[in-house]
């Protein structure tokens, strides 16, 4: 996995239709199959979206309906129809929210199933980074620690699906929030620790626990399709989350030079200002670049969820307060020595 130039001016040209449906080619072969899926979505277009019942004059009941029924639209191979379907339960849901605000309950369990049954169809249809919104919000809805809500394996699989596509999804740059997820963490200890080693280095932005994962994992990383297929884009991504990662911790000077990146970054210094170029058009990063002489100065750095960086920024802190202090202590000199002038 090697950035190149021609990488870094790619950025807008990856897949914006990336099926996730190949990490697990077989099983959702399986599920889109599942023969009961016809008879199923035509129960519940008869008995429980039919306009006359109580159930289609509920806007909860219609939205847990819709979000069902799209998921079986899906295994029936329409996903033309399951998408009209989440967007018709996205209405309902908006306008139970609406109400719930007026004093109108709203059990959690309705907004989870709207969003795992979108998740289910970005999973299929793609694009990753929608995938991965979508997953997120079913998490922050359901009792993870419930092996009756989220069993085991069905655990495991969101996890798997879930950093993938956070590793090959667009405009996905903030790793902490994932690294922290419960159900990521449940990555360690099995044979996909692998892949949770792998967000905690692009959260850290190091490359070369980057490369060394990599190298220990060659064979199973390129036994995945959707990885090898985006090795350019990962490679560059990790670059990018390096030189994030360094703008983060330029404390006291905030200027940067190219060798600096370079070394961080592991890259040749005629091509860090498209680097830096990258980074800013993604708004991780604004600053001034001087390419005469070769450096960047740093304004501001996008915020993100710290995880195990708090103890740095607390030394930080700590080391600000001690300038600080010690600017302080020399201002009272320099005034006492004016005062008795």
């Amino acid at each position: 996995l090697l950035l190149s130039l021609p990488a870094l001016l790619r950025a807008a040209t990856f897949s914006k239709s990336l099926a996730l449906a190949g990490i697990n080619a077989s099983a959702a072969t399986a599920r889109l199959s599942t023969p009961s899926a016809p008879a199923a979505l035509a129960f519940l277009n008869a008995a429980g979206l039919d306009p006359a019942r109580p159930t289609a004059k509920s806007l909860p009941a219609k939205v847990l309906l819709l979000a069902e029924r799209s998921r079986l639209e899906l295994r029936n191979d329409d996903p033309a129809a399951a998408k009209a379907s989440i967007e018709a339960a996205e209405a309902d849901l908006a306008a139970a929210e609406a109400a719930a605000g007026a004093g109108v309950s709203l059990r959690a369990a309705v907004p989870a199933a709207l969003h795992m049954a979108a998740a289910e169809y970005y999973k299929v249809v793609g694009p990753a980074k929608e995938f991965y919104r979508e997953a997120l919000a079913f998490l922050g809805f359901v009792d993870v620690g419930d092996e009756a809500t989220l069993g085991g394996e069905e655990r495991l699989q969101w996890a798997f699906d879930l950093s993938v596509a956070a590793v090959v999804g667009e405009d996905i740059y903030n790793f902490g929030e994932l690294r922290a997820n419960p159900v990521c963490k449940g990555l360690e200890g099995t044979e996909h620790a692998w892949l949770f080693k792998l967000i905690m280095a692009f959260d850290d932005g190091d490359l070369e626990a980057f490369d060394a994962i990599c190298a220990e994992n060659a064979v199973v990383m390129n036994s995945q399709p959707v990885l090898t297929a985006h090795a350019d884009f990962i490679r560059q991504k990790v670059t990018i989350l390096a030189l994030a990662d360094l703008a983060f911790k330029t404390v006291k000077d905030r200027t940067l030079t190219y060798q600096e990146i370079a070394a961080r970054c592991r890259l040749p210094t005629q091509e860090i200002e498209y680097l830096l170029m990258r980074a800013m058009s993604l708004g991780l990063i604004e600053g001034m670049i001087d390419n005469v002489e070769e450096t960047v100065t740093i304004k501001r750095v996008k915020p993100r969820v710290i995880g195990s960086g708090l103890q740095e920024m607390a030394d930080r802190l700590t080391n600000w307060c001690s300038s600080v202090e010690d600017t302080l202590a020399f201002l009272e000199v320099e005034t006492s020595t004016l005062v008795t002038n």
